[in-house]
């Protein structure tokens, strides 16, 4: 959440973000082959992940997608339970 290695277009992004983090990643392939089992999000405007300028977008992750990133952890976790 708010990753600041962030480059988006990313099959793993959730949310608005349409900009390159502070660090962004320079090798993406790494990215796309963990996709199925990750989830990045980042919003427009925050500080560190979309380079804006908006600390409070940063800190709003947990209120904004706390429950639909359990629910994706869980959601994992469960699958891979059900194949063993």
């Amino acid at each position: 959440m708010g990753d600041p290695s962030h480059v988006p277009g990313q099959s793993q992004d959730v949310g608005t973000s349409t900009k390159s983090g502070v660090f962004p990643r320079v090798n993406t392939a790494a990215c796309a082959s963990s996709a199925p089992i990750t989830q990045s999000f980042c919003n427009s405007e925050d500080e560190f992940c979309d380079s804006g300028n908006s600390l409070a977008v940063h800190l709003s992750y947990v209120q904004a997608f706390g429950t639909q990133a359990a629910q994706f952890v869980v959601g994992r976790v469960t699958s891979n339970v059900t194949k063993v």
